[in-house]
């Protein structure tokens, strides 16, 4: 069959459609967070290779680069990821035992110390928090947030798109089901499910009653839980942030007289090393924090048994 020009311009458009269609999806098959990352590491590579007139796709250069920012006092987790960006992205430093070694040299001079961990927010904080939170609108949304996210262990991220749909009622009266539909470990969106259990016997940590309030207050039925409340006190429609926890969180600690070191995830390693604290094994806590590795549980089960379980500490002193 005879094809004509606009055969081939049809065929044309078609396949850059799908072309187009397919870097979308590759796009979405990482996090947001991994996203900003890469692009936020490449653009300081490529100022970095026009400052000194190198080719970033070079192997040479990206060795280069990596030493100056061990030498300038990047940690080596940070170099260690910018690595792995330029790995993903140029053949030639993928390749390269050149950047291998540069590598492992950091490694050796620099060490491997952890990434420094969120300071821990414990229940007795998390209790002068939740007092001090004053009865505005933005008060009692802050409240729920807060002992939503401690009491769930749930991220930034997973309790700012949690909408009224995601919660159902147990039959019991024990409090809700909630279903967060999609996670850091959870990119394909299968979905998980935590208990949100109500504590009736302490009002002031029963996230149960402080979503409810909230919701009441709100005149929330449908859509986002969490959203940002203007300067009238006016509930908007869109859902926070999860930049927004962080603040939230500060001016809540501020308010309460407690120190500001807290970050949202203060609230997740909080839950943790308080189970800890409480003796709660890692197997039992992982299945409320949805960790798929119990290694980084029990890291901060390693935190809150650093003085109880050490051997000095079993010491008692004998008589001369």
């Amino acid at each position: 069959m005879h094809q004509t020009a606009l055969d081939f311009a049809s065929a044309s458009a078609i396949a850059a459609a799908a072309v187009s269609a397919a870097a979308v999806f590759a796009a979405a098959s990482r996090a947001p967070a991994t996203i900003r990352a890469t692009e936020s590491d490449l653009r300081d590579y490529s100022s970095w290779c026009a400052s000194v007139g190198a080719d970033p796709q070079t192997a040479e250069a990206a060795a280069a680069y990596l030493a100056q920012l061990a030498a300038s006092g990047a940690a080596t987790a940070t170099v260690s990821r910018r690595a792995s960006t330029l790995r993903a992205t140029f053949p030639a430093v993928a390749a390269s035992a050149v950047v291998a070694a540069v590598l492992k040299g950091i490694r050796n001079t620099k060490g491997t110390r952890p990434r420094r961990q969120a300071t821990a927010l414990l229940l007795p904080d998390l209790a002068r928090i939740s007092a001090a939170c004053p009865s505005s609108l933005a008060g009692k949304r802050d409240r729920a947030l807060l002992l939503l996210c401690w009491w769930t262990a749930m991220r930034e991220s997973e309790a700012v798109a949690v909408e009224t749909a995601d919660l159902q009622a147990d039959p019991l009266g024990r409090g809700y089901s909630l279903c967060i539909r999609r996670s850091k470990t959870d990119q394909t969106g299968e979905g998980d499910t935590v208990s949100v259990e109500a504590r009736p016997s302490q009002p002031d940590l029963c996230p149960v009653l402080a979503l409810q309030t909230w919701l009441a207050a709100a005149a929330i039925a449908e859509g986002p839980i969490f959203r940002p409340v203007n300067r009238h006190q006016q509930v908007q429609p869109a859902a926070l942030s999860a930049d927004a926890v962080d603040g939230i969180l500060q001016a809540a600690c501020a308010r309460a007289a407690l120190p500001t070191s807290y970050s949202g995830h203060s609230l997740r390693a909080g839950f943790v090393t308080e189970c800890a604290l409480q003796g709660i094994d890692a197997a039992t806590i992982a299945r409320t924090t949805r960790h798929r590795d119990l290694r980084t549980v029990q890291a901060y089960v390693r935190i809150a048994d650093a003085f109880t379980a050490s051997a000095a500490h079993r010491l008692v002193l004998r008589a001369a």
